[in-house]
């Protein structure tokens, strides 16, 4: 009797190395999987921003544009003149809180996740002077979809700053955005 409890212990003991060996073998897969995919993500991401940086003129009737240094920035705007150009300061952190820079752009769906998942949070910080928040609309999709739709929406934020409308407004971009990566905000 005690020979098959025996047998019996160490044919589970093998059982359980063996559960176990797959288990090793299922979690290396998977972490070999992900880090290839944060590298092609990467890859990718990388491969664009060069794309983009050595593309010049204008793609399907989109003119490519510099800004003016000396064009009127919204109110509220910081100006060339300022360590944060162009950028929009949001909230009540003052100098001795860390600076938060949100670079955007309104027709990208990875800026709407961001937003979704944590614009209030990060809105939060800036409303509670935890953090000093600066806004960076930046229109890098027009030339990738060909519309102007960023740069329109950046446009009329700066009216709406002009208002008094500058948090409202964000949302209200980012809440409509369209559907469809490339179908550009509306006219």
């Amino acid at each position: 009797m005690a020979a098959g409890s025996k047998d019996r212990r160490e044919r589970a003991a093998a059982a359980r190395e063996a559960a176990q060996a797959g288990e090793k073998r299922r979690e290396r897969t998977v972490r070999i999987i992900g880090g290839l995919a944060v590298v092609a993500v990467v890859a990718g991401i990388i491969g664009v921003a060069l794309y983009a940086r050595n593309t010049e003129g204008s793609i399907t009737g989109v003119e490519v544009i510099d800004p003016d240094p000396s064009a009127p920035v919204p109110a509220g705007a910081l100006g060339a003149d300022s360590e944060w150009a162009f950028g929009v300061p949001y909230g009540t952190g003052g100098a001795n809180v860390p600076v938060l820079e949100v670079w955007e752009d309104f027709q990208c769906p990875a800026c709407a996740a961001l937003e979704e998942a944590n614009g209030a949070g990060i809105a939060e910080l800036a409303e509670t002077g935890v953090a000093r928040l600066i806004y960076r609309p930046t229109g890098f999709l027009d030339r990738n979809l060909g519309n102007d739709a960023s740069n329109r929406a950046i446009g009329a934020w700066g009216c709406a700053m002009d208002q008094g409308f500058t948090r409202e407004f964000h949302d209200a971009v980012y809440s409509n955005q369209p559907q469809i990566e490339g179908d550009g905000l509306a006219k």
